[in-house]
């Protein structure tokens, strides 16, 4: 091994662990990589402005007043807008309701919460009184503490109108998709500014959400008042393997691929790797791991590969902080694939740690480099 540049160099293969701990890749919160997306629940709500207004659990509160509110998300409504799971949840957006022609104003306060998010197999529409009944599996504590929320002025117009509140979450939320999704948060303490301010919302039986909630009593085991009503909610989730960006082509007009393989990149997946397709069989291959798609060195992103003899339309889409070197097998253009495993320890410390790779193929008809698409990969 021998390091170039600021490059770590592998000729054999690397596992995230090695990786990690040299530094090159970030530990702490997710990074706002190219799997950064937002999802609208309910879906069918995304561009219009929903009909109806709801002021829990954010503003339902008289200034010192405290509760609970739990609000169900169906998981087809997920699927239905394209989302590939499992997703990594990081924060939770609502927008104002809509008052006559404009928004209604949003008055700043501080609220003391705790939200929890876990999976549900109740489902909309079906949520028990009793709060413990609705969660299945473990309830996960996403945010604990002081929740500022700003003070925020009429929107005009019909809308939609922009998600303004926000809870970004302090430990970010793995959501399989599995069953539906089940929020709980209790407010226990706020200030408020005058009057309420109500969310956007929808009343409507058979859509992807609905609520449960105790007025009065954060620590109460069951609601005094529930119903099919629910926040129009924006999520923003990261995928743990989301391809991005596009390669160029090789021999035959064919463009190498990156993949992954082994189940998804959670902590203790020894069997997890980096794969490459279409690429020309016979020749060899860089898998490129960096900490960033912006800048590599001080260089922006993407950097054209012609100064190392591409072809035109090649791109370096990451960060090269470290390169592993493998053959490529198979034989001709388009036939030739590689995997490089990289397993992920059973380290805590890297849970939330985002890398990006791609593969720069050296193509032997051609004599020349290519590249493939490039990936962010987000451990948890």
């Amino acid at each position: 091994m021998k390091e170039t540049k600021g490059t770590v160099v592998e000729a054999r293969t690397g596992s995230w662990g090695r990786l990690l701990s040299r530094g090159f890749l970030p530990l702490a919160l997710l990074a706002s990589g190219a799997g950064a997306s937002d999802v609208v629940v309910p879906s069918a709500w995304t561009a219009t402005q929903g009909p109806d207004n709801n002021s829990y659990p954010l503003n339902f509160f008289s200034p010192g007043g405290v509760g609970r509110y739990q609000q169900v998300y169906a998981a087809s409504d997920f699927l239905a807008s394209g989302v590939a799971f499992p997703i990594v949840i990081t924060g939770l957006s609502f927008r104002p309701g809509q008052a006559a022609s404009s928004s209604y104003s949003l008055s700043g306060r501080t609220l003391t919460v705790t939200l929890t998010l876990s999976d549900s197999t109740a489902g909309p529409d079906a949520l028990s009184p009793t709060f413990a009944a609705n969660v299945s599996g473990t309830a996960t504590t996403v945010y604990s503490g002081a929740l500022v929320l700003p003070t925020v002025p009429p929107f005009p117009g019909p809308g939609p109108h922009p998600f303004v509140w926000t809870i970004p979450l302090q430990s970010p939320f793995l959501y399989t998709g599995a069953s539906d999704l089940l929020l709980d948060l209790s407010v226990l303490g706020s200030t408020a500014g005058p009057g309420a301010a109500p969310l956007d919302g929808i009343n409507a039986n058979g859509d992807a959400v609905s609520r449960q909630f105790n007025q009065g009593d954060p620590f109460s085991p069951t609601a005094n008042g529930g119903g099919t009503l629910g926040l129009i909610t924006r999520v923003s989730y990261d995928n743990l393997f989301a391809p991005f960006g596009a390669g160029c082509a090789g021999a035959g007009g064919f463009v190498p691929s990156i993949g992954s393989s082994g189940g998804d990149p959670t902590l203790g997946n020894s069997s997890f790797a980096i794969t490459l397709a279409n690429a020309t069989g016979g020749g060899a291959a860089f898998l490129v791991v960096g900490a960033s798609d912006v800048s590599w060195l001080g260089v922006p992103l993407p950097l054209a590969l012609s100064i190392f003899g591409a072809g035109p339309g090649c791109f370096l889409l990451v960060s090269g902080d470290v390169l592993i070197g493998t053959a490529v097998s198979g034989a001709g253009p388009g036939a030739g694939s590689a995997v490089v495993p990289t397993p992920i320890p059973a380290n805590p410390a890297l849970s939330g740690g985002i890398a990006f790779v791609q593969w720069i193929p050296f193509d032997p008809i051609l004599a020349a480099i290519h590249a493939s698409n490039a990936a962010s990969v987000t451990l948890f």
